[in-house]
């Protein structure tokens, strides 16, 4: 087969596997909020959020708490969860496609894990979740 043919398969390959991978996920992980513009009845065009972005904050003894792992459950509509462990703000971000009520769960060695239903909502919101010494 010629060179030029084999290059051509590569690619067509490589854009296949994106296209399947960017049409699988309804959540993620830590990625920029996506936004498309929509006129109002003013006529301006106004972001509306076409995402869910839960920003976990997990705090202890009025401290931040990094590296603890959060998971979010999300609901039966989305399936499926997520993990990430806390920066040193103490912060986690998540993203869904969808709303609805979620679980999110806090594990850290030394203090009482916590688990807690949010509700998820398109656009950006802040949950605090406060740990107590075990």
């Amino acid at each position: 087969m010629p060179r030029y043919l084999l290059q051509r398969r590569v690619v067509l390959q490589s854009l296949a596997s994106a296209a399947a991978l960017l049409a699988i996920p309804h959540f993620s992980q830590g990625q920029a909020v996506a936004e498309e513009p929509t006129p109002d009845d003013a006529g301006s065009a106004t972001p509306t959020p076409k995402l869910a972005v839960l920003t976990v904050v997990v705090t202890g003894d009025d401290e931040p708490v990094g590296e603890a792992e959060v998971t979010v459950m999300f609901p039966e509509a989305i399936g499926g969860e997520a993990k990430l462990r806390t920066d040193t703000g103490g912060e986690a971000t998540f993203e869904s496609r969808e709303s609805g009520i979620a679980k999110v769960r806090v594990i850290h060695e030394g203090w009482v894990s916590s688990l807690q239903e949010v509700s998820l909502k398109l656009g950006s919101q802040r949950v605090t979740i406060a740990l107590e010494r075990l």
